[in-house]
């Protein structure tokens, strides 16, 4: 009986270590497309503009910087907060994205392959032997 329950106590991390690969080449994949801006037939769609700019403030940020209810320090640490977002978004763009999300689907398809491989070279030799 207890032989028979060990089979099922490893059914889980055996499915783990097949389907999860896939699903993260998937994921990956659907990402790369997602920001990629790509159809599924390959055209590439026309970029949009972005909707709240770096230079500009939005609306709920510049209403509340107008009233003078509000201290200066909040002011300053608003302006701040708005300065350091600002320069993320200069710095990690969406071609950033892109190749990190490329290598990352690339890396994951590889593995994934590698050890399929590895595995069937592995149970073709010991099954001879």
């Amino acid at each position: 009986m207890l032989q028979i329950a060990a089979v099922y106590y490893y059914l889980c991390v055996v499915a783990l270590q097949f389907v999860v690969p896939i699903i993260i080449c998937l994921f990956f994949t659907f990402l790369y497309k997602t920001l990629g801006d790509f159809t599924w037939e390959g055209i590439l769609k026309k970029t949009l503009e972005e909707e709240c700019p770096v230079n500009e403030l939005p609306k709920s940020l510049s209403s509340a910087i107008s009233t003078d209810d509000i201290d200066k320090t909040i002011i300053q640490t608003t302006e701040e907060i708005q300065l350091t977002l600002g320069s993320l978004k200069q710095i990690f763009t969406t071609d950033v994205y892109r190749g990190i999300l490329g290598l990352a689907t690339w890396w994951s398809c590889f593995a994934l392959f590698a050890t399929s491989a590895m595995g069937m070279f592995y149970q073709s030799y010991f099954s001879n032997v």
